[in-house]
């Protein structure tokens, strides 16, 4: 902010400050010396003022400022704008401006500046702080808690029975199901940040899963996200006090509690757009619980971590994440967990890879503005199968795809372990699962699809005509010319390129690249595409690559 800004702004918030400040300063003045060394520890950009004030009237005190992420960084992902390949570009204060949060932005870039040491929880929120603040943290501090509250033995034994005997009786009684403890449980949880938290991405992979001819296990999925929550169900209610089972499910079968905003729901919404229903067919169910699990809610009634080490995985594909506590969480209750390289928790278990056995409880998936897609996918199957078993589908699956696949079996013979993993499987799950094992697993399967792109086998360099796209190194040629391409516009290129022929409607085109709901997605993509034309066709109106499709969407043209 500039001078006129900053003037105004300790005009108007000095009164806050001195009222914050003035509690720290009388129990300094009036139980402590000279002596006794003090420090005092402002967290987040609410406390700054308090902070800036100790630092003024009481410069006896030392002053440690620390930032969980910066307000404006939050605001820029939150605001579907690309954070991370545009960070070095940003400038905090415009940013402010633009996005209407000049005074969170100000307090926080004069407190970092101004106390006597700023600190920050993780390298990436850092190098927010460097790149939006102008001021680069003086010392990063890790987040982390003690965990003397994780049951130990026979203690976690029986909660973790108890937990998942709760959440399969609350999805049987809402979906009319008789789903058994052979079922895979899966969650996410969190604040309700929909694209920051990648709830999205997780409802995504569920849909992809769900659609899979492959996949022959019961997947149920929670999402632990408090929403703007009203009333516990009352027809739930009724049915986890009766004993008797139920084969049909109740209305709306993908909630627990009533929402006041029923039908403007995030969750909601993407459920329906994927046309996920918890229909009897699926095997993956999902069941959105929007409250807060403190043992009172009126349906789970036991606290989020005696429902957490219920869990066989829990995954948190998130776009922003300063550090991560849900997947600390995960890790110190025993449940193998999926997280990405853009939270400062998976960052800090990348370094740690080949030391302590970090690594054997955490996945860190590769995340960046653009993979949305990438990062979607999953296959699971199992190997004792009604009509075709599991190798033989395994088989027939590598001759056409790179997808990642675990195998699974109640069988435990080490030659089928051994025929499985010949005929290409990632790796195998023997049941009961161990949630040390599930975790490297899944690292097997989730590294295979990083390093081979997906569900086929993908060329570094794909050409098309005279179109040459380097996915390695980000480049595309025309005629052996350099091309400067947006990188909206080369994931664009990249989807349409990667699948000549094939034709994808402009909801799907903006779903995938734009990682949100295609709400009036018509334009902005034909707005792209028309870019596009522009610098690969040599006459835009006429397009040898890049084609329409009336009334369905765009392709790239096959070349003979």
């Amino acid at each position: 902010m500039g001078k006129c800004d900053d003037a105004v702004l300790e005009k108007t918030l000095k009164p806050l400050r001195e009222r914050a400040g003035k509690v720290v300063e009388s129990f300094y003045r009036y139980n402590l010396t000279e002596t006794d060394k003090v420090v005092y520890q402002a967290h987040e950009w609410m406390t700054g003022m308090g902070a800036l004030y100790v630092q003024e009237a009481v410069p006896e005190v030392a002053t440690i400022f620390t930032t969980h992420a910066t307000s404006i960084g939050r605001s820029i992902a939150g605001n579907n704008k690309p954070l991370y390949d545009y960070l070095f570009a940003y400038n905090g204060d415009q940013m402010a401006q633009e996005l209407n949060m000049q005074s969170k932005h100000s307090i926080e870039k004069q407190t970092a500046h101004y106390v006597d040491c700023f600190t920050t929880v993780s390298e990436i929120t850092n190098n927010e702080c460097k790149e939006l603040l102008d001021k680069p943290a003086d010392v990063i501090l890790m987040n982390g808690f003690e965990d003397d509250f994780v049951p130990k033995g026979g203690t976690f034994t029986g909660k973790r029975k108890r937990a998942r005997t709760l959440m399969l009786n609350v999805a049987n009684k809402l979906l009319g199901t008789n789903l058994g403890d052979d079922t895979l449980i899966v969650g996410t949880s969190g604040r309700y940040e929909f694209k920051n938290k990648g709830i999205d991405v997780f409802l995504e992979s569920l849909n992809r899963l769900n659609r899979d001819k492959n996949l022959h296990k019961n997947v149920l999925a929670f999402i632990n996200v408090p929403g703007w929550v009203g009333d516990p169900r009352e027809d739930l209610q009724e049915r986890l006090k009766s004993k008797k089972s139920f084969d049909t499910p109740l209305e709306v079968p993908f909630i627990t509690h009533w929402l006041h905003n029923m039908t403007h729901d995030q969750v909601l919404d993407m459920l329906k757009y994927l046309g996920m229903g918890n229909r009897p067919e699926d095997k993956v169910k999902v069941i959105f619980v929007p409250c807060y699990l403190d043992g009172r809610d009126g349906i789970m009634n036991k606290d989020y971590y005696d429902i957490l080490l219920g869990q066989d995985l829990s995954v948190y594909a998130s776009y922003y994440e300063p550090w991560g506590y849900t997947p600390l969480e995960s890790v110190a209750f025993h449940v193998p967990t999926i997280t990405t390289d853009l939270a400062g928790f998976g960052l800090w278990v990348n370094s740690l890879k080949n030391q302590r056995g970090i690594n054997d409880g955490v996945e860190v998936l590769r995340r960046s503005d653009y993979n949305y897609s990438e990062v979607a996918d999953l296959l699971i199957i199992d190997i004792m199968m009604p009509k075709l078993d599991g190798i033989q589908a395994m088989i027939r699956i590598r001759e056409k795809s790179n997808v990642p696949v675990i195998l699974l079996t109640a069988k435990g013979e080490d030659s089928d372990k051994v025929l499985g993993l010949t005929v290409g499987a990632d790796d195998y799950i023997t049941k009961p699962f161990n949630p040390i094992e599930v975790s490297a697993r899944v690292k097997s399967q989730l590294r295979r699809y990083m390093q081979l792109g997906g569900g086929t086998v993908r060329p570094d360099v794909i050409r098309v005509g005279g179109i040459e796209l380097d996915d390695k190194e980000k480049r595309v040629m025309l005629d052996g010319e350099l091309v400067a391409l947006t990188p909206t516009e080369y994931e664009i290129l990249k989807l349409l390129i990667q699948n000549p022929g094939q034709v994808f409607s402009p909801k799907e085109i903006y779903t995938r690249i734009w990682n949100d709901l295609p709400l009036g997605s018509e334009n902005t993509v034909a707005v792209h595409i028309r870019h596009l034309r522009e610098k690969l066709e040599i006459n835009p109106a006429e397009p040898r690559y890049l084609k329409v499709v009336w009334g369905q969407g765009y392709k790239c043209e096959k070349q003979g």
